[in-house]
């Protein structure tokens, strides 16, 4: 589990200045860090994943590790060049996703670093959450409906940004994609086409979605 190696990691006294998934090393059940460095280095790495305070430290990771929490299971992941409004992160909780873990990885990406769990506070909660859960039956296709739609309106709303952040967020989205969720992806909206049609336009006004408040800070 992902927030047990960044527990593992603070006991040594050290933090990653760059936790993203791509940092993450799965080797079978194994989960590993690469690029750790001891505290107090100096930060790099990429949006979403800084934290508000631009700091490389213990809450900072924290901070991170929420952001990834929220994208697994949002099945959403923005462009790593441009920072990422907080309040995408406040969208209406998915229904198929328990109320507990939503609070786990919204209250690691609280602004004041001071109000975050620790590490090992999140590894607890998720822990007891799993336990919780093990003998509860769930319909796997109803979440993975739910993600496919909140993909869609995610897709939806990036048509509505300007050019130079809508494309790369729309690459994002279909690397690594499955061929039956890019082809989702382009039917829900061709961005080439879109500004074809729309290239006097600069950035429009958000469509009635339910996502009024979502934007992204360019």
């Amino acid at each position: 589990m992902t927030a047990s190696v960044v527990r593992d990691l603070h006991k040594t006294d050290k933090v990653h200045p760059n936790l993203q998934p791509k940092n993450i090393l799965i080797k079978g059940t194994q989960f590993s860090l690469v690029d750790t460095q001891p505290l107090g280095k100096t930060l790099y790495g990429r949006y979403p994943y800084f934290a508000p305070e631009m700091r490389v430290d213990q809450a900072s990771n924290v901070y991170a590790l929420g952001i990834i929490l929220w994208q697994l299971v949002s099945g959403v992941i923005f462009p790593t060049s441009v920072a990422v409004c907080p309040e995408v992160y406040k969208m209406e909780p998915l229904k198929t996703v328990d109320g507990s873990y939503q609070t786990i990885f919204t209250q690691c990406l609280a602004k004041d670093p001071r109000l975050r769990p620790t590490a090992q506070q999140v590894c607890d909660s998720l822990i007891a959450l799993l336990l919780q859960h093990m003998s509860i039956s769930r319909h796997l296709w109803e979440h993975g409906e739910e993600v496919r739609q909140r993909q869609a309106r995610i897709v939806k709303y990036l048509l509505h940004c300007h050019q130079n952040v809508a494309i790369p967020a729309m690459n994002d989205l279909m690397q690594g994609a499955s061929l039956k969720k890019r082809m989702m992806l382009r039917i829900t909206a061709s961005v080439g086409s879109y500004y074809d049609q729309k290239s006097n336009c600069g950035i429009l006004d958000l469509p009635e979605i339910g996502m009024e408040n979502v934007y992204l800070c360019t």
